[in-house]
Parts: structure tokens; C-alpha cells; sequence
């Protein structure tokens, strides 16, 4: 997952860690090009959406854009709609929130 240190990563890897998973964190668009083809499943912010699509990475299926607050956030969080369908995204996802989730 590439989430920018803070609220929303500490939420997602709560979430995780209830799961009894135990995500791989990354710093940068380099290091999730390293893991494109082969992770089973991409969290990322809206941020590392942005910039995974400004770097070129292919469109691929288990992308998702996690973005904090509610579901009426998923339409307005910095245009992560378009975003999603740019950057190869499934699906988009709200974590602190009421857990809703919308395709993209």
C-alpha cells in the first residue's frame, strides 16, 4: 500500500491488522512500480494514485484508492473517480468512515 504517514494509513492498516493482514507500506512510486505486476491487491491514496498514473504504470485489476470520510467523499476526494479510471483503479474505498464503498 502507498498511503501518505498520518490518519488515513493508521486507519487502513487498523483495518488490516482486524483482517489478519499485514500490508507491505511503500514510500514512493518507485517502489509500487517494483510491486505492480505481482501484489495481490494496490491501496493507495489519492496522492500515489496521482503519481502512479503520471508514471506510466498499467492499467491492472486489485487497484484501489482509499480515501478518508464518508461516501459522499469518494466523488469529491480530488477527483478520485477520474482518477480511478486514469490510473487502472477498480475501485475506490472510504476508510474512517461508515465503510461504504463505490465502484469506479
Amino acid at each position: 500500500m502507498m498511503l501518505a504517514p498520518g490518519g488515513l494509513a493508521d486507519e487502513v492498516l487498523r483495518l488490516a491488522a482486524a483482517a489478519g493482514c499485514e500490508p507491505d507500506l511503500v514510500a514512493d512510486p518507485a517502489a509500487v512500480r517494483q510491486r505492480w505486476a505481482t501484489a495481490p491487491l494496490l491501496l493507495l491514496d489519492v496522492q500515489a494514485a496521482r503519481s502512479s498514473a503520471t508514471a506510466g504504470l498499467p492499467r491492472r485489476a486489485g487497484v484501489v484508492i482509499v480515501t478518508a470520510g464518508g461516501a459522499g467523499n469518494l466523488a469529491t476526494a480530488g477527483g478520485a473517480g477520474n482518477l480511478a479510471t486514469a490510473g487502472g483503479a477498480g475501485n475506490l474505498a472510504t476508510a474512517g468512515g461508515a465503510g461504504n464503498r463505490a465502484s469506479a
